[in-house]
């Protein structure tokens, strides 16, 4: 009968080692997922953009004018996206816009401003 004894102790410390063994790695595990960098939210959806300014005076011939662009996000929040959006003219022998917003009048005559972001677009007459 001791030797049953003895046996049973050694079964006891064999399946406590391992149990500690399995929590040392279910700790492990949960430590090395809770000090992650959690994954960020996806940024909002851009509704609608708005160029600025919205009645422009007549754009003559060698002047500038510097036309900045609003977004309105479906949460609600507006942001300047001057920098992000893509900007033409419909008509560059009249007004040309470059890359920052900058228009230069060339020519009698109107034009539309064109500023695109996301498939998103707003124009503006000149």
């Amino acid at each position: 009968m001791l030797m049953k004894r003895k046996q049973l102790r050694f079964i006891d410390y064999r399946l406590i080692i391992g149990l500690i063994a399995a929590l040392t790695i279910v700790m492990a595990s949960y430590s090395a997922t809770s000090t992650s960098t959690p994954a960020s939210a996806a940024a909002p959806t851009l509704s609608s953009i708005d160029i600025e300014p919205a009645y422009p005076p007549d754009l003559a011939v060698g002047n500038t004018r510097q036309f900045t662009a609003t977004g309105t996000y479906a949460d609600g929040a507006a942001a300047d996206i001057t920098a992000q959006v893509t900007r033409t003219s419909d008509n560059a022998g009249t007004a040309a816009i470059d890359a920052t917003g900058q228009a230069t009048g060339k020519a009698a005559g109107t034009v539309n401003i064109k500023a695109v972001l996301s498939g998103i677009t707003a124009r503006r007459s000149v």
